[in-house]
């Protein structure tokens, strides 16, 4: 063999021996992956991601999107609306490198599918799911959730399953799931075997290079989670974790809005779908509206919020509870008072006959309420009143 053959050769070998040495874990990183969703929902088979930032699997970025789905969508015969203070996903990472995170959080949340049959009603003060990490298996995670509501029904870690007009519920908060290269936070899971699954506050983050010797142990945490969140305001008050209303702090000074007051006027109205419609809206008195509506179609209700002085109060959460024929008091969501107090809340397709009823309370660690309204709102099918 000629001499100059025999040193490539030698060369060669050399080369493949260190190549052999060098341990896998040192070989390149794994691609570095992040999701977030304020909404994953799979009804009867059709999916629907809405509020999302980033896509599962997909590189991590600096991204974020807000929540909207107002008015229904639309899933065969089922339709989804969400009506939130502040919702919104967000994925970041630092100029392509490590730690990266993925965030969720809803802010007076009111999210409803419905149907001809029944609905699910899921409203919370506050809903959030955080993933963070800096190396393939030290993914931490934190998040909360607060007072939920599935139908009325108060929600805690421990509860099992809860009724809802789809069917029995089972309910899972602040679920975690970790894999090789990464975790992902569920805040709230419910599942209606064979109807649907719906997700609220959804988060994954994952890859990255191997974790060095003696790395900090990932966690998981019921509470706030880092500066990272996204949208609106860090909740720094009110209780961690799940279930039950935020124990008074003893205030006496209204806190429910900007112009805050113990002296407040409400006021509500159905907003005609289309001219020519008086004959269908009578005003029978002060507090109440009645309107015949056919069923199928969704209806939008406004009105304003005002202390007794007539300043607008903004950002005030109005209570909005459904009264059936036999008196039964549902809590069905929570709206909350725009610039120059302004309100809107668009009312699902399938309601039957019923008052609906807004109530305003000055201040949210109490019960005590000042100022309110009802619109009745009557389905008539030929001429006459369904209940």
């Amino acid at each position: 063999m000629h001499p100059m053959s025999r040193v490539t050769a030698l060369a060669a070998g050399l080369t493949l021996l260190i190549l052999a040495a060098v341990p896998a874990t040192a070989s390149a990183a794994q691609p570095q992956t992040c999701d977030a969703r304020v909404v994953s929902l799979d009804a009867l088979g059709v999916p629907l991601r809405a509020g999302q930032a980033g896509t599962p699997g997909g590189a991590c970025a600096n991204a974020a999107q807000s929540l909207d789905l107002s008015p229904a969508v639309p899933l065969g015969a089922l339709n989804v609306t969400a009506t939130t203070g502040t919702a919104a996903a967000r994925t970041t990472t630092t100029a392509g490198g490590m730690p990266i995170a993925a965030d969720a959080r809803v802010e007076d949340a009111a999210v409803t599918v419905g149907s001809l049959l029944g609905s699910l009603n899921v409203t919370a003060d506050l809903i959030e799911a955080h993933v963070e990490g800096g190396c393939v298996d030290n993914f931490a995670t934190s998040g909360q959730v607060t007072n939920l509501r599935i139908n009325g029904t108060a929600v805690a870690e421990n509860t099992p399953s809860v009724a809802t007009g789809l069917g029995l519920a089972a309910v899972t908060l602040n679920a975690v799931t970790r894999t090789a290269s990464g975790a992902t936070r569920d805040a709230v899971r419910i599942t209606i075997p064979g109807v649907l699954t719906v997700v609220l506050g959804h988060a994954a983050a994952g890859g990255g290079d191997a974790c060095a010797a003696g790395a900090t142990p990932p966690t998981d945490t019921t509470g706030k989670p880092p500066g990272t969140g996204v949208g609106g305001t860090t909740s720094t008050g009110g209780t961690t974790g799940t279930g039950g209303p935020t124990p008074s702090t003893g205030k006496t000074t209204p806190d429910n809005g900007t112009n805050a007051s113990s002296c407040a006027r409400i006021r509500m109205w159905f907003v005609p779908r289309q001219k020519h419609t008086k004959k269908y809206l009578r005003t029978p008195g002060r507090r109440s509206v009645t309107t015949g509506i056919e069923h199928g179609k969704r209806w939008v209700t406004r009105g304003r919020i005002v202390t007794c002085k007539g300043k607008p109060i903004i950002r005030a959460r109005i209570d909005v509870f459904h009264i059936a024929r036999n008196g039964r008091k549902m809590r069905k969501t929570g709206i909350r008072s725009r610039r120059d107090g302004l309100l809107t809340l668009i009312l699902p397709s399938n309601l039957h006959t019923r008052t609906i009823r807004y109530e305003y309370r000055p201040r949210l660690n109490g019960k005590k309420v000042i100022a309110h309204t009802s619109l009745v709102k009557v389905m008539r099918v030929h001429g006459r009143k369904v209940w």
